[in-house]
């Protein structure tokens, strides 16, 4: 069967959400609902397993937005 470009390129695309806000863009939700429309797409268009974001330490909002997603929230490293 044929598959389209885009479900060819997510086969060689990592399954990662990055994104940037102006300052005078946060808290208008703009992330939320951005990152719901993409994840809806890579999951039920592109059929990712799974979708990970790289949130630096001490990121709270980029936390909340990834538990709106409903996504792991990263743990922090374990001490030894």
């Amino acid at each position: 069967p044929h598959r389209t470009l885009i479900t060819d390129l997510a086969d060689f695309l990592p399954n990662e959400l990055g994104y940037y806000l102006s300052r005078d863009a946060r808290h208008k939700g703009y992330a939320t609902r951005a990152g719901r429309l993409l994840c809806d797409f890579a999951f039920e268009v592109l059929r990712v397993p799974e979708i990970n974001m790289d949130i630096k330490e001490g990121n709270a909002a980029s936390l909340r937005l990834a538990e709106r997603l409903a996504h792991a929230v990263p743990q922090p490293p374990r001490r030894r």
